[in-house]
């Protein structure tokens, strides 16, 4: 595990990757969609120059080969390799995108201290292919689903400690001063950013059985048009 290296798992339009480079890591951006690569390949070339970020045009998936991508045009972050995630609200182009498996990158670019995966209704297969390296993410992020699946998944792969972040909340949040990860920095996030990681996360840290019992309990409460927009930070 290399403690200056994150992956952002989705790309998207960098964002995410915008805010870990001025916390001083180095990143690897994985993203399925050409057009948004190309844009932070523009948006970020000084540091893509430098080495201190690595942009991959590919998807991740159980198996390596050529499959199909569903590019949203309504909402970008929306694009999948699977069909009815990428084709939401009829407005969508299709591609042909490369597909590898996680453990095949982490094996050439390294092991991450933070794993960020948002890659829409794949992350199943980038959680698992992390769990079967003998050294793995000290921290990894995911979008949460609509029961524990996530939280034992997590758990049955060594992770520990969780979190439950409101991803509705994200731009109230702020960078801890001093840092617990990286550089001290100012930083407004954007709706849609992952948000801090790690040690920076609001909150404490809780056991497996306290974060699953949270969770179920939450979805189970009879709160009219709930929010489900959460992700699952958890470390080793």
């Amino acid at each position: 595990m290399e403690r200056d290296l994150i992956y952002d798992l989705g790309l998207s339009t960098g964002q995410d990757t915008e805010f870990y480079l001025k916390k001083g890591f180095r990143v690897v951006g994985i993203e399925a969609n050409p057009a948004l690569v190309e844009e932070c390949r523009a948006k970020f070339s000084g540091d893509a120059a430098s080495g201190r970020l690595t942009l991959l045009n590919l998807g991740i998936g159980s198996k390596p080969g050529q499959f199909p991508f569903y590019i949203n045009k309504t909402y970008s972050e929306w694009s999948s390799l699977i069909e009815s995630i990428g084709t939401r609200g009829g407005e969508f182009s299709t591609g042909v995108v490369e597909v590898v498996t996680l453990d095949t990158i982490l094996q050439t670019h390294g092991v991450p201290y933070y794993l960020k995966i948002d890659i829409e209704g794949m992350d199943n297969a980038a959680v698992q292919a992390a769990g079967r390296l003998a050294d793995r993410p000290q921290y990894i992020s995911v979008e949460t689903g609509p029961g524990p699946a996530w939280i034992d998944t997590l758990h049955g792969i060594s992770y520990r400690w969780f979190k439950l972040i409101d991803q509705t909340t994200v731009e109230q949040l702020s960078c801890p001063e001093p840092a617990r990860e990286g550089l001290s920095i100012a930083h407004q996030f954007a709706r849609g950013s992952t948000g801090p990681f790690g040690e920076d996360t609001p909150g404490a840290w809780k056991s497996y059985e306290e974060a699953r019992r949270e969770w179920v309990d939450y979805l189970a409460r009879p709160i009219p048009n709930k929010n489900l927009w959460f992700d699952i930070h958890a470390k080793l």
